[in-house]
């Protein structure tokens, strides 16, 4: 895609050059160029969209495919279909999808177990960085005092200095 735009982007630059040429055949000939580039340019964008589709339409139908075969049941410990290799937990003969839905509740107990850490981070972080504003917004009062009266300090120096002349 990036080539794509490049060579967007060099045809479009091919056809001012076209445009600013002095002589009549030297613009027509560099015009016709330009739009002979940009017909490639289309072409190739056209061609890699389709190559995009279908390459999308075949990954989705091979997970459908793939989808299916995890779903369906089968008799022996081990299954070969569509390439794919299931095997049966031991102990689970009778109910194996049992199994199967304990662990979908384990990971999803885990899930929302990080979840609820991870909200319990995002509050700390934003504590964090309220207090930090808060100090930050201290600091900047105390550094303004600062330089206030380090004004007034010098203007005080500079009295005492023409008093004492």
């Amino acid at each position: 895609k990036t080539n794509l735009r490049d060579l967007h982007v060099l045809v479009e630059s091919l056809r001012h050059v076209g445009e600013e040429e002095d002589r009549d055949a030297d613009r027509e000939e560099v015009i016709h160029r330009a739009e002979h580039y940009q017909r490639e340019h289309t072409s190739l964008s056209s061609s890699l969209r389709k190559a995009t589709l279908t390459y999308r339409s075949c990954f989705l139908r091979r997970q459908e495919e793939e989808r299916k075969a995890l779903f369906e049941g089968s008799s022996s410990d081990t299954t070969t279909e569509g390439g794919l290799r299931r095997r049966r937990v031991p102990g689970s003969q009778d109910r194996p999808f049992l199994s199967l839905v304990s662990k979908a509740q384990d990971s999803t107990e885990g899930l929302r177990r990080t979840r609820q850490s991870l909200a319990e981070s995002v509050e700390c972080s934003i504590a964090t960085m309220k207090v930090l504003e808060k100090s930050s917004t201290t600091l900047h009062t105390v550094f303004e005092e600062h330089r206030a009266y380090d004004a007034t300090m010098q203007t005080g120096k500079q009295l005492l200095g023409k008093l004492r002349q």
